[in-house]
């Protein structure tokens, strides 16, 4: 096999990047389309792929005093925890996303109903699909204050079986077979 074989090979295996969008500071209602952990370069990544269904400003400004717009109604958005990388954060926060999608508090549920749950969130059954939630954000500094960073908080909402089912039903007829799982 040639080299364009080989690299065409391997492209044809990969996902094609859709490029991160991460959450911007606001507050609103997300709708969650793919929930996944995969292996990048910083190693095993839990990743929640959602689109913005309803976004306010937090009122933050930008280094020029600006006010930061959210993220736009209908764009995609990603929220992102490197599990290898900064475990000491990545596990919690993920798993207070999770909670909050499945409208769960965490004294509600056992270990192993979690990781029952975890797998089939995250697995082919992508069991919050079509969910949604609110969210907003806060501003903090890196430990070393070389970075702001724009933190989200998730909290439930409240929403009925057969609006989750319709919302879940039109991603999925929009969703390439591929992107399902």
């Amino acid at each position: 096999m040639g080299f364009l074989e080989e690299i065409g090979g391997q492209l044809a295996g990969a996902r094609a990047a859709n490029g991160g969008n991460f959450i911007r500071d606001g507050r609103g209602v997300l709708m969650i389309k793919r929930v996944t952990v995969e292996k990048l370069y910083k190693g095993q990544t839990f990743i929640a792929e959602m689109e913005v269904i309803d976004s306010h400003e937090s009122g933050d400004k930008d280094e020029k005093g600006q006010l930061i717009p959210p993220n736009p109604v209908g764009s995609t958005v990603s929220f992102i925890q490197q599990l290898d990388a900064r475990p000491e954060t990545a596990f919690g926060n993920a798993k207070a996303f999770l909670l909050a999608a499945a409208e769960e508090e965490e004294d509600q549920i056992t270990a192993d109903q979690f990781k029952v749950f975890f797998a089939d969130a995250c697995g082919t059954k992508q069991a919050l699909r079509g969910k949604l939630v609110n969210y907003e954000t806060r501003r903090k500094w890196t430990k070393d204050k070389s970075k702001l960073l724009t933190l989200p908080t998730f909290r439930a909402h409240p929403q009925d079986a057969a609006d989750i089912a319709a919302r879940r039903a039109a991603i999925e007829a929009a969703t390439p077979e591929e992107a399902k799982s």
